[in-house]
């Protein structure tokens, strides 16, 4: 009899669940990034490059469900899987997105709520097409985290995109009751003008008091920018991204202002080899403080990302990319990398 139960309520469990996800477009994607990467360091007082480092390693494993109500209502829901020695057991999972949305409540407008990309930075509206393997300018100095928690507004209208963010200011990796967590939220802002299929440009910029006030309840406080610019031919393309940072320390009279840039060119095979094959330059620069000469960095990638194989489910990325970075002080270890990559992305329509 209990056995007879249990089934009953299976069955009736089960078709509930069946006739809900009928009432939804639910799709589930994946990304998979397979890497081999070589490291060479070359001391400054011998310029000998040597090899330090050769390793294989998952660094991204992207699971992503995404559902839809109606026009009005979705959701996203994003597992982040990744290899690194900085976790105990060699890898972490971790949500890097989690949000609800509400559409078309103002035309050509979306309200999102949760775990939420930031409107600063080229992740954002106003995005770069950095073509490189390895991260973009942004990340690579640690500006500030791509996504976080709290609230979005987005507009997207015919050449014009903007968006809104009031986030905690933390991250996605802090919730409360971590040691930085504080009580000030994080403001950003973003627009981005298309007045052309081939040429958008546009830009950002954030507010924050990040960290643990002093003695007299005095916050740090933080001014991020940021410019954009993205051509994009048949056959060749340019890009070209600017970052100001200003931190005032809690108490302190002066910034500390920071600035850099990154330029990349791209050059387009497909039109003269029928396969999508491109060939990229991408030039860093970054001053971490401009009141202070000799200390700021350069880094020269090279590199191509071809399209191995597309269709309407898969998509197949292979790329390689070498990378040089050097500082302008003295007693620096220089840094080279060769990156080879296996790039899969997979999505598929759950239910409709």
């Amino acid at each position: 009899m209990n056995a007879r139960r249990v089934l009953l309520v299976a069955a009736v469990v089960s078709t509930a669940v069946f006739s809900a996800l009928q009432a939804f477009d639910l799709n589930l994607g994946m990304e998979v990034r397979n890497r081999f990467t070589l490291v060479q360091e070359a001391p400054d007082d011998t310029g000998d490059a040597e090899i330090t480092q050769t390793y294989f390693s998952i660094e991204r494993g992207y699971v992503i469900l995404s559902a839809k109500y109606n026009e009005y209502l979705s959701g996203k829901l994003t597992l982040d899987f990744l290899s690194s020695k900085n976790y105990k057991d060699g890898a972490s999972v971790r949500l890097k997105a989690g949000y609800i949305q509400l559409a078309n409540l103002v035309e050509f407008h979306k309200f999102q709520f949760g775990l939420i990309g930031n409107a600063f930075g080229e992740d954002g509206i106003a995005k770069s097409a950095c073509p490189t393997i390895s991260p973009k300018l942004f990340d690579m100095q640690g500006l500030h985290s791509s996504a976080d928690y709290g609230f979005a507004a987005i507009g997207n209208l015919q050449y014009f995109d903007w968006a809104a963010t009031a986030v905690n200011g933390e991250g996605y990796k802090n919730t409360q009751g971590s040691a930085n967590f504080n009580k000030n939220m994080m403001f950003a802002a973003a627009a981005n003008i298309k007045p052309m299929p081939m040429i958008s440009f546009g830009g950002s910029f954030a507010y924050d008091k990040p960290g643990t006030p002093n003695a007299d309840d005095e916050y740090a406080v933080l001014n991020l920018y940021h410019a954009t610019l993205n051509f994009n031919h048949e056959i060749f393309g340019l890009g070209a991204v600017y970052y100001g940072r200003s931190f005032t320390a809690a108490g302190a009279d002066d910034a500390v202002k920071s600035m850099g840039f990154a330029v990349y060119p791209v050059l387009h095979l497909k039109p003269m080899t029928g396969n999508e094959i491109d060939l990229y330059v991408r030039y860093d620069q970054w001053d971490p403080d401009t009141d202070t000469d000799d200390d700021g960095l350069n880094r020269i990638f090279g590199g191509l990302n071809w399209t191995a194989f597309k269709d309407s489910k898969n998509r197949v990325y292979l790329g390689a990319e070498f990378m040089m970075e050097n500082y302008e002080m003295e007693d620096y270890t220089s840094t080279n990398k060769f990156l080879l990559q296996v790039r899969w992305v997979f999505d598929t329509k759950v239910s409709s």
